[in-house]
This record gives C-alpha cells, sequence and structure tokens, in this order.
C-alpha cells in the first residue's frame, strides 16, 4: 500500500514492494518483546513478490527463523503459495500469526477478514497508512477493533524501488486476539 506516484495510474492489484529493512527494524522490536514458537503456522495473505523481488514478509520471516508459513497472493505472477483472492478463499484451521502489508482498496477488509482465520491466542500484524487511523468511515472498525499496539516507522519508506520515499508514514499495527474483549483496552505506541 503505498501514496507513491499520485496522479499516475497505480500498481495492478495495488501491489507495491514492502521494503524489508523496515519489516526487519519492526521484527527485530517486535520479537524481542514477544516470544513466538519458531514452528507456528504463519500467514501472509497479501503476499506479493514476483520474478524479481522476494516476497517482503515471508523472507523477513525466514531470516528471523520462522519455517511454517503460507503465503497467498491474488496476482498470478507472485510467488505465493497460492494464487487466490483471500477476501474469497477458505482457510482451513486457523494461523498464530497473520502478517502482510494490505492493498490500501481493502486494508479494512484483510483485517476483518484475518479475525475470522486467527487462532485464538494468535496475533494479527498489518503494515498501514498512520492516517489509516482517520476517517468518519473507520470510526466503527477502530471501535470494534482497537489495536493493541501501533509501531511507528520514523522513517518513510520507499515502495517502488527507485529511492524515492512515500509521502506518508506508515505503522505497523497489532492485535492480540486474546486481548480483543478486554473492556478497558490501551493502545501502546512503539517508535522505531
Amino acid at each position: 500500500m503505498s501514496s507513491t506516484n499520485r496522479g499516475r495510474s497505480r500498481n495492478i492489484s495495488d501491489y507495491y514492494i514492502t521494503p524489508e529493512e523496515e519489516i526487519n527494524k519492526f521484527l527485530d522490536k517486535f520479537l524481542g518483546e514477544h516470544s513466538f514458537e519458531r514452528h507456528c503456522r504463519i500467514l501472509d495473505p497479501c503476499a506479493g513478490g514476483d520474478s524479481i523481488h522476494p516476497m517482503a514478509y515471508p523472507n523477513a520471516l525466514e531470516k528471523h527463523g520462522f519455517t511454517n508459513i503460507t503465503t497467498i497472493d491474488i496476482r498470478p505472477d507472485s510467488r505465493a503459495l497460492i494464487q487466490e483472492d483471500y477476501l474469497h478463499y477458505q482457510i482451513i484451521g486457523h494461523y498464530d500469526l497473520i502478517i502482510t502489508n494490505p492493498p490500501f482498496h481493502i486494508a479494512e477488509e484483510v483485517v476483518r477478514k484475518a479475525f475470522k482465520d486467527i487462532a485464538k491466542n494468535g496475533t494479527i500484524i498489518m503494515l498501514l497508512r498512520l492516517n489509516f487511523m482517520g476517517s468518519q468511515n473507520r470510526k466503527g472498525f477502530w471501535l470494534e477493533f482497537p489495536p493493541d499496539e501501533i509501531y511507528i516507522h520514523s522513517k518513510r519508506m520507499c515502495f517502488t524501488g527507485d529511492g524515492k520515499i512515500d509521502s506518508i508514514e506508515y505503522a505497523h499495527f497489532v492485535w492480540h486476539q486474546e486481548k480483543m474483549n478486554e473492556s478497558d483496552k490501551k493502545t501502546r505506541i512503539v517508535w522505531l
């Protein structure tokens, strides 16, 4: 999800390559605070990748020792194991961790579906625009799904590979399923 190249036609399926170095900054901090079995079931439902680029999240996760990663992407040229539309794909079982950079135009729907596909003690992580928190249209969504943690990237990202940074800020939003029903839930902010 990128706001790069506004005024030009968007990439097919809103596909922009997530900078792996920014994923690693997040994972280093996040995994330093939370423990996960390296063989837990992980899903990247918007995995991306193509003939030139690896799938960013699976690649970063593998470098952090994770091995059980299922990948889905709607694009037929993706390196994902499953070429399907995640929003219409029937998941078998539940995942311990769902992590991705969803296309901006369907980000809310991806998060909502992830809550159906996550294990009862699982974690959902989405890279979203920080301004995704704004909008009257999403107010109900945030009241229903307040995040537990927001890891704000202090450096603007380049999603196009040409060195040009994006025009807005991004954050990894984290939901821990076991905390979803806490009545006094508060969101913790972390700066990267």
